[in-house]
């Protein structure tokens, strides 16, 4: 294995080369998983592993939360007295928003995709983010035009502080950027860091500012991933590696002079790192707690696969981004209350919804790739 340092991101990010994921071990994955808490962004270069095999290995790092899920189980609790998934299906209860919803996520996920004559089970929490159309209506999330500086989820108090993507196909032409806030927040005067620190944010999701070009149905998912209501959060959050930060996105956040300036400089060339696909098969790894990423080139023919990460069982007593209350509390007990909500029984439900009200509505998906593993 060959590691070297990634440019433009400070103290920060680390590619790793020249290693077989297929042959190391589950011991040796999660050391490195606690490295990268440390780094930041890791990317892995030119790997040899099936998606599966991937999101194996994320799920030793940690369980996603599935905030859609979440939110629409809370939503219908607090107004109808239920919370369970199958039983708002089988009654009609569904708003046609959050049935589409469902239906557009499930039509947008790995489950049933075949690469080198395996398929991805249907139960896999790979989302495609592509723009390749299956008569017409693209296979993945984000299917159009770029994404601007963004980080996933930042208008919940809880969210995934890790982003995993694994590239497929066409990814050669396209970038995934890189911006770590830490570099920016240490190099600022103590002084201006307590300023910060006491600072808080509100969020708002902008109809059509984070990614110019989405159709209208991407950036309705896009504001489910931005900010789902208006809420007001700290600005500096401690990641789930003890690093401190900002934590923001620039159009789920108020417009303001202050956050111009700030955004000049984050995001001049000197702090950033745009990782050019040289090969199909990348793994980047991505904090989502205090770093930034975007997306630039066509994506007409590329597939990645997507897993958010919680990066739980890397940090068996747990963490907590914030040290203000009442948002430290918040946490814990929101977190919490996901925990409980996304159960066992809650992945029975999802099946049951699926099998009997998604999958007939949704045209079977054909889409194969049978070039993704490279040669050892």
């Amino acid at each position: 294995m060959k590691t070297s340092k990634i440019p433009g991101l400070g103290d920060y990010g680390r590619f790793i080369d020249d290693i077989s994921l297929a042959e190391m071990s589950d011991n040796d994955w999660i050391e490195l998983g606690k490295e990268h808490l440390t780094d930041l962004v890791t990317i892995i270069r030119n790997v040899d592993i099936h998606p599966n095999e991937f999101e194996r290995k994320m799920l030793l790092w940690g369980d996603p939360f599935i905030l859609d899920g979440y939110r629409i189980r809370k939503k219908y609790k607090e107004k109808l007295g239920i919370r369970n998934f199958y039983s708002l299906f089988k009654r009609n209860l569904i708003e046609d928003v959050d049935r589409k919803h469902t239906e557009d996520l499930a039509w947008m996920g790995a489950g049933g995709d075949e690469f080198i004559g395996e398929k991805i089970p249907w139960k896999s929490q790979l989302h495609r983010i592509s723009g390749i159309k299956e008569n017409g209506k693209a296979i993945g999330m984000f299917a159009e035009g770029e994404l601007l500086w963004h980080s996933n989820e930042p208008g919940s108090i809880v969210f995934n502080p890790g982003i995993a993507l694994m590239g497929v196909k066409g990814m050669v032409g396209t970038s995934t950027g890189f911006a770590t806030t830490a570099s920016w927040y240490e190099k600022q005067k103590d002084s201006f860091k307590r300023e910060l620190d006491e600072m808080t944010v509100n969020f708002i999701f902008k109809e059509g500012y984070g990614a110019p070009g989405l159709n209208k149905d991407h950036d309705d998912i896009f504001s489910w991933n931005q900010a789902f209501d208006p809420i007001e959060l700290p600005l500096v959050i401690t990641s789930p590696g003890g690093i401190k930060g900002l934590h923001y996105s620039p159009y789920a956040v108020e417009e303001t002079k202050f956050f111009k300036e700030i955004d000049n400089e984050l995001f001049a060339e000197e702090n950033i790192y745009h990782h050019k696909y040289q090969q199909n098969n990348d793994i980047c790894i991505f904090d989502n707690s205090i770093t930034l990423h975007n997306r630039i080139g066509p994506v007409d023919e590329r597939v990645a696969y997507r897993t958010p990460c919680d990066y739980c069982h890397l940090i068996p007593e747990g963490y907590n981004y914030y040290s203000q209350e009442p948002y430290k509390t918040q946490f814990t007990e929101t977190r919490k209350d996901i925990r409980n909500t996304l159960n066992l029984q809650s992945r029975v439900e999802d099946n049951m919804v699926y099998e009997k009200f998604i999958k007939p509505v949704i045209p079977e998906r054909k889409w194969k790739n049978n070039d993704l593993v490279r040669k050892l």
